[in-house]
């Protein structure tokens, strides 16, 4: 994060609760509830991104971007 340039760089996560339901989806359920705790639990991602001062926004947000272009 320290060497992003101005602009627009994606960075996708599927976020999602651990739950049975979700794990019976099969083994590609692991990245998720990864990606998950990364997001909420992980406070050095936290830190980089806020002492890098970018912006998370989501697909929406991207999606207009893109448009805009």
């Amino acid at each position: 994060m320290k060497n992003l340039q101005p602009g627009v760089t994606e960075i996708h996560v599927q976020p999602c609760i651990d739950t049975p339901e979700i794990r019976a989806l099969g083994p590609i359920a692991e990245g998720w509830v990864d990606d998950y705790e990364l997001m909420v639990n992980d406070r050095e991602l936290r830190e980089a991104i806020k002492e890098s001062r970018a912006t998370l926004i989501g697909f929406r947000e991207l999606r207009d971007l893109m448009r805009s272009s």
